[in-house]
Parts: structure tokens; sequence; C-alpha cells
């Protein structure tokens, strides 16, 4: 028998081990936090429960609901996903025990280590990175598993739980469009970042790494000329549709939207000839050589060259000034053979100007082909440049002469064509 005074060992002084350990919830720390709760289809979010933030429903990963499957997220590449784990140790009076959260999968960038926690009865939370950042190409990781561990001093507690993930792999924060203030089409707005949409974009794009290769998948997208009878203020997520026929604007406000959600950023732009140079941080040319010399150019802003309807260069006769004070530079389109066209007045052509990390710029047509130069853009469309005036009727004539004009490419005859509402003045 122990002497008087010695502690004996009791049940209340023994160590009770960890018997079980659960994850709970998962939290990502690293995504952008910017989708929308839409997933059914790719129309704007137009309930309040469909404009949610997915971020708001934080966390992600509820054990046991959704499948087991977490909302869904946007990352960036080249960076490593971060969770919160929230995990129930058992029994809640189980003695401390040191070790590591391990979660692994068949991706190195959806595999985690965490650093070493002290697990004790109840509930705790631990941080972790995963062991590579997601590599530098578009992604969609859907459904991919990632089983849970513990391991401490004492042994390996597994399984603690296997969690599924979607994540739209961008390169980089998704930004919003710059075309088309939305607020004046029909309440309609290309600009919602919804879940549907992010995943469409990267669907389009999967593995692409770099952004002409990028935006070319979703120029592909398209496959389509423009079509001048569409409704010109039609949502450009429409085009999301197969079949779906658009003017050259609404193709690229599309190209823009679905960019920008996968963090590569250009501006639509409006290319149109000019006698005239412009100048602007916006504007990008190129000079199309000849007599008399004009310019090709692109900005966001579409800046038509006017002129008074003044003697010279008119003759004292020519009356067209009571119509109107000023006359325009007009570009006239060209389709079919330099003796039989059909020319249409268009005032510019819409494409989607990206520059790439390189310092390399593409003209995206919308409805038309992929070009270097806002010359090459016109090359494709512009028959003529000619300085043009409004009639009683505001249908417009060709001023001919004073001019001067400018033949594109090739010399249409006759000229003025008889197909268009196009008057001969006396000189």
């Amino acid at each position: 028998m122990p002497e008087s005074g010695e502690a004996t060992a009791t049940s209340s002084t023994k160590k009770k081990p960890i018997t079980s350990i659960k994850v709970l919830t998962i939290t990502y720390t690293t995504d952008h936090r910017v989708l929308r709760d839409k997933r059914d289809n790719w129309h704007d979010a137009a309930t309040a429960a469909e404009q949610k933030w997915i971020a708001d429903l934080k966390p992600e990963y509820r054990q046991g609901e959704n499948g087991d499957k977490a909302q869904p997220i946007s990352h960036s590449w080249g960076e490593r996903i971060g969770v919160r784990v929230e995990l129930k140790v058992e029994p809640p009076d189980a003695d401390l025990e040191s070790g590591t959260l391990i979660g692994e999968s068949g991706r190195a960038e959806l595999s985690f280590v965490s650093g070493e926690y002290a697990f004790t009865g109840g509930l705790m939370t631990v941080t972790a990175l995963a062991n590579a950042a997601l590599p530098a190409k578009i992604d969609l990781i859907d459904g991919e598993s990632v089983r849970w561990k513990v391991t401490t001093d004492v042994k390996t507690h597994s399984p603690c739980g296997e969690s599924k993930h979607e994540i739209y792999v961008t390169a980089g924060k998704p930004m919003l469009a710059q075309s088309w203030p939305m607020t004046n089409n029909n309440g309609q707005n290309h600009n919602w970042v919804t879940a549907v949409r992010m995943r469409h974009a990267v669907k389009l794009t999967k593995g692409k790494s770099q952004g002409h290769d990028i935006v070319k998948k979703i120029w592909e997208s398209y496959g389509g000329a423009y079509d001048l009878s569409a409704n010109g203020y039609l949502n450009p997520w429409n085009l999301a549709a197969s079949g779906t026929t658009a003017q050259c604007m609404t193709i690229c406000a599309f190209i823009e939207s679905t960019a920008a959600m996968l963090g590569i950023v250009g501006t639509l732009v409006y290319c149109w000839p000019s006698f005239s140079d412009l100048n602007g941080p916006d504007v990008t040319k190129s000079i199309k050589a000849g007599t008399p010399t004009v310019w090709a150019l692109a900005s966001p802003t579409f800046r038509p060259q006017q002129r008074m309807i003044t003697s010279p260069p008119h003759s004292d006769h020519q009356q067209h000034s009571k119509y109107s004070g000023t006359e325009i530079a007009q570009m006239v389109d060209h389709a079919g053979t330099p003796t039989n066209w059909t020319p249409g007045w268009n005032n510019y052509e819409a494409t989607f100007r990206y520059t790439d990390p390189g310092g390399v710029t593409k003209y995206y047509g919308g409805g038309g082909p992929i070009d270097d130069t806002p010359a090459q853009v016109l090359d494709q469309v512009c028959a003529v440049l000619a300085w043009c005036y409004s009639t009683a009727q505001s249908s417009k004539t060709f001023c001919s002469p004073p001019g001067p004009i400018r033949w594109w490419t090739t010399a249409r005859v006759p000229w003025p064509p008889s197909t268009m509402d196009s008057t001969m003045l006396p000189g």
C-alpha cells in the first residue's frame, strides 16, 4: 500500500487520446470575391438572391451540404490557394497532440499542408496554403476532391473528410468592361460577373496562357459576320447562346466583357478614316499613304471630321449649305467588284483592341478579321472617304466636287454610284 500522503493514479489524471477529427467548414482566403450567385443562365442577375455575392455565403464548404461540394470561386493563376478549415476534435476534453492538417488531391495546386498546430478537444481553426501555385493558364477545376487527414505526434487521424471544389482559374482579378455604360441600355448590364458567365468564359478559353490566344478563342466563339439588322441595344451576353447574331459593337462588347472577367483588359474602339490626324492618350492610328494622305484612327470615342461649307473650296452657286452648315468626312462601305458595287454609309468599324504585356497590339473585328493596325481594319470595309452633306430629307449626299475624295484601296466605277442618293454638283 502507498504510504500516507502519496498520490495514486486515478482515471482523472490519465490522458484522453483524440479519437476523431472532422472537417466542418472550409473558407477560401485568396479568392477574388466577385462572383454573383446566378448559375442557371447567362442573363443578368435580376433578383435579390441572384445579385448576392457568393463570397457572402462563406464558408464556401459545409460538411454534408451541396453534395459535399464547395461553392464556386474565381482565382488568379500564378498564386497559391489559401484556406481556413474549421475542425471538430473529439472527445471535447481530449488531451493535446501536436501535428499538421494535410489535404491530398491529384493536383499539387489543390493539395495542402498546414503549419504545426496543437490539436485538442473541441472546435478549432487551421489555415493552410496549397503546395503549389495555380499554373499560368485558364482552367476549370470542377469536382476535384481533396481528402483531409491530420498527422500528430501520436497518430494519423484519417479520414477527416472529403471536399469537392469548383474553381475558375483566370489570368487576373475580374474587371468590368468600360464600353457601353448600361444605365441607358434598357436596364441591361453586361458587367454582372455571375457564376454562369464566368464558367462560360473559362470553358471557352481553357488551357490558354497567352493574352492574344485567350482573346482569339473568345472572338472565334461568335463565328459569324455582323448583322446590321440586329437590335443595336442587345445585351452582349446574348452571344453566349449559339446562333445569335449582332451588330459589330455588340460583338466587341461581348469580347471585352468576357476577356475582362478573365483579367484580360482591352478596349472596344471605333476605327474610322479621316483626312486629318488626331492625337490623344486613347488614340491609336496608322497613315494610309497616297494622295491625299489620310489616317486610319482608332479610339473608344468616335470623333468624326467636320468642316464648314464655305467658299472656297465651294463655288458661290453651291447651295447645299441651306441643309446644314457643315459637311462630314464619311466612310462608304464596299461590297462586290470594282465595277459592280453596292456601297453603304458607315461611320466606323467597331473592334476590340488588346495590347499584351509584350506590347503587341491587335484589333479583333466585330464580325470581321483580326488585324494589326487600324488601316488594316479599314482595308476590309472602306471603299472611299469623301466629304458628304445632308439633304432636306436627312439623307447623305456626296460633295464632289470640291472633294477631295480618297479611294481606300481600289477605285470604283461608276462614281458617284447610281445606287446611292448622290449628286454631282457643278464646280
